[in-house]
């Protein structure tokens, strides 16, 4: 079942969160930001365990294994930089 639109075509609740949150191209508002900053605190704190589990010397050692693997996928194109999650391309 489809949700009834608007005249313009948009879900009301999408108008609802556009002026709440800001959106459809316009700056998001104080609300926006902030429900923004604690999505990505949770998702920050959601993906910590497994790197604790590593602990330094095994975050170390992994990025050491990965190093070369990420340059050939890299190389192949198969990451675009800038890309939309922010992945800075591999250092030199």
């Amino acid at each position: 079942m489809r949700p009834s639109t608007t005249p313009g075509g948009s879900p009301p609740a999408a108008k609802v969160l556009e002026a709440r949150f800001g959106g459809a191209g316009a700056a998001l508002t104080e609300a926006g930001r902030a429900a923004r900053d604690a999505r990505e605190r949770r998702t920050d704190d959601l993906a910590m365990p497994p790197w604790r589990q590593l602990g330094p010397d095994g975050c170390a050692r992994l990025l050491e294994l990965l190093d070369q693997p990420v340059r050939l996928v890299v190389e192949g194109d198969g990451i675009p930089f800038p890309n939309p999650v922010g992945l800075p391309a591999p250092s030199a």
